[in-house]
């Protein structure tokens, strides 16, 4: 991240290997952890990132930039970070160091390419280094790349020269995050909550090992980890192109199923939200009814045809009010049946409560 060292080194590089034919930028630095504790003492976790993955990444590109141009042949692949597409947390200064460079590099790209100079970005998994080990923080729950597969995926961005290179999961995530956000939103949300963190030293520390340890002790007597599942998944498909990357066909096959699933992922949300909705507003609904009427179902759902059907129990003599039917005070157990579909789909309790259901 030194300038100077930036330099040295590629004055060095040019003068021993002359113009540069494939430039891959891959030195980095990943730091995990939530953005609460990364403020006040802890701000140069962002600065550090921003210095390596940014600038000093950014330094080596443009000092090799000129003599790629001047030659009109070269290619500068950047490894950028899965986190990026599908908004990872804990990982705020990371993929803010990374989707940085991404930004610029993409910009670069529309100058220099009538110059035959080509740009690609590869979207990594995380890869089984040291860098993804960290203290308090556990990877268990995550099939990770080996070393050798990574290598592959910048290969194939060597060879193939594709402007951006990323793993059907990854992909799929980021359009589903175009189309709907708030289901991105609310997976990372809960990924968030499953996934265990210590406190930097100094800030909670006990609490922060007690939470892990509870955490862990919990998903050892539930037996079964959402994590490890939703992990094992990703790690199938991402095995599954990586076997179709090899035959040279994962477009053509990765790129139909991910638009399948998006499309019934699409269609399927507005349906579940407004089942939830109009759900909700039942519930609503019979509480008022029930406050109001003082009634006591024993039974009340409604039918296909938009019926509320209600079976009470001993129910309450009711008042000669207009807006109410009187309920026969012999009655030991009845039902009643009453239109109440308009007023459920507006979603008006009010209107709904003031009617005999």
């Amino acid at each position: 991240s030194n300038d100077d060292d930036c330099q040295r080194v590629v004055a060095e590089i040019l003068a021993d290997h002359g113009p540069v034919d494939v430039f891959v930028s891959n030195a980095g630095r990943s730091i995990r952890r939530s953005a609460k504790y990364q403020g006040k003492e802890r701000f140069h976790d962002f600065q550090r990132l921003m210095n390596l993955n940014f600038f000093g990444a950014l330094r080596m590109i443009l000092g090799v930039l000129p003599s790629i141009v001047e030659r009109k042949s070269g290619h500068i692949v950047h490894v950028s970070s899965f986190g990026v597409p599908t908004r990872q947390s804990r990982f705020a200064g990371y993929c803010a160091s990374k989707s940085a460079l991404d930004a610029a590099l993409q910009s670069m790209a529309g100058e220099v390419a009538a110059q035959g100079v080509h740009t690609s970005t590869v979207y990594m998994p995380l890869v089984q280094t040291k860098m993804v080990q960290s203290k308090g923080h556990s990877y268990d729950h995550i099939s990770m790349l080996m070393v050798d597969m990574a290598c592959e995926l910048i290969e194939h961005a060597i060879v193939t020269k594709k402007c951006e290179v990323i793993d059907g999961p990854s992909r799929f995530l980021a359009l589903l995050y175009f189309f709907r956000p708030s289901l991105i939103l609310a997976l990372n949300s809960l990924l968030y909550g499953l996934e265990s963190e210590q406190a930097p030293d100094g800030l909670a520390h006990a609490k922060s090992e007690h939470e892990m340890e509870r955490r862990r002790t919990r998903n050892a007597q539930r037996g079964f980890s959402p994590l490890k599942a939703l992990g094992s998944l990703l790690a199938f498909f991402s095995q599954l192109e990586m076997f179709f990357m090899r035959l040279g066909v994962v477009s053509i096959v990765r790129d139909p199923i991910i638009i399948l699933i998006l499309l019934l992922v699409l269609v399927v949300h507005p349906i579940v939200v407004a089942t939830m909705a109009v759900s909700s507003t039942v519930r609503k609904s019979l509480r008022m009814i029930r406050a109001r009427t003082g009634w006591h179902e024993d039974r009340c759902e409604l039918d296909g045809a938009g019926t509320l059907i209600m079976e009470v129990s001993q129910p309450k003599q009711l008042g000669s009010s207009s807006s109410h039917e009187a309920v026969p005070p012999a009655a030991s157990r009845l039902s009643y049946r009453k239109s109440c579909r308009a007023e459920l789909q507006v979603g008006d309790a009010a209107s709904l409560a003031s009617k005999p259901c």
